[in-house]
């Protein structure tokens, strides 16, 4: 597994053994955040992060990601998608 925190992204790729497939993902966040006060935590299962806003200006962003638009593969309720 691969999983790369930049501040204006998030990227990652991994393999699942058990279906034989290479997953890749590139996701470009609405703002910037602080990958080195950002958690990650990964399980054979998921991975869950906290990702930690670089400006604390806004209390909240409007959404995750840059683009409009819901991901497939996200699932956000509000109290586990927090921008601290």
């Amino acid at each position: 597994m691969n999983l790369d925190l930049q501040p204006t992204k998030v990227s990652f790729k991994g393999h699942s053994r058990t279906k034989n497939v290479t997953y890749q993902v590139e996701l470009n966040l609405y703002g910037e955040i602080d990958p080195k006060g950002s958690k990650v935590n990964h399980t054979d299962r998921d991975i869950e992060m906290v990702l930690r806003k670089k400006d604390l200006v806004e209390e909240y962003w409007p959404r995750l990601l840059k683009d409009k638009g819901k991901v497939g593969f996200e699932t956000s309720p509000n109290k586990r998608r927090q921008l601290l």
